[in-house]
């Protein structure tokens, strides 16, 4: 009786002679280089990323530099809190060794705070303006299950489906509007990195 072969099997036969594209292979070892130097960075304040690069082989720099530029675009997020905003700093000090006018890096970063503040400001006003918008009903409902439970009962905002979901479509407004204003700051980086 014969062997039973897997799908796998089968595709690894099938496939075992087909060379595969060094370049290609080549290019994605540098570009997982290039996001192992920004953990490297982001680890320690004393790893020196412009002379890491300058150890890198000179025909896979671009791709190391890809992957650079790929993980610090993907750390580029709305803040949640105040302490977010220190990310800033590390991406900027990230990317001056990829732009040739880091005077003008340092603007773009300096403005992308103060637009980061004021989301953070913005959503800490939207959320207190909805809690006060919700407050009388929510009173209404703490009397009538006061009422029905014989016992005085207190209600967060936080834990009412209907603010939740009230909530959450607002929050989505805002952040729609300020995630197409981050799109056009990490247009600027690109733009900047490219210009090198």
């Amino acid at each position: 009786m014969g062997e039973i072969k897997s799908a796998l099997e089968i595709a690894l036969e099938r496939t075992r002679d087909i060379p595969g594209d060094p370049v290609a292979l080549r290019r994605q070892a540098a570009r997982t280089e290039g996001k192992k130097l920004f953990a490297q960075f982001r680890q320690s304040d004393e790893f020196d990323l412009v002379a890491a690069l300058k150890k890198v082989a000179k025909e896979d720099r671009p791709w190391v530099k890809e992957g650079l530029i790929e993980v610090i675009r993907s750390n580029m997020t709305l803040p949640q809190t105040e302490a977010d905003l220190q990310n800033l700093d590390l991406l900027q000090r990230a990317l001056q060794p990829l732009v040739s006018n880091a005077g003008v890096l340092k603007e773009l970063f300096k403005q992308t705070g103060q637009f980061f503040s004021q989301y953070l400001e913005d959503r800490r006003g939207l959320i207190e303006e909805l809690k006060r918008q919700f407050e009388p009903r929510l009173r209404q409902r703490e009397q009538q299950m006061a009422q029905q439970y014989g016992r005085p009962v207190q209600l967060d905002p936080a834990t009412d489906p209907e603010f939740a979901k009230v909530l959450q479509n607002h929050m989505g407004q805002l952040e729609g509007q300020y995630r197409q204003a981050l799109t056009q700051v990490i247009s600027h980086i690109d733009q900047l990195v490219a210009s090198k």
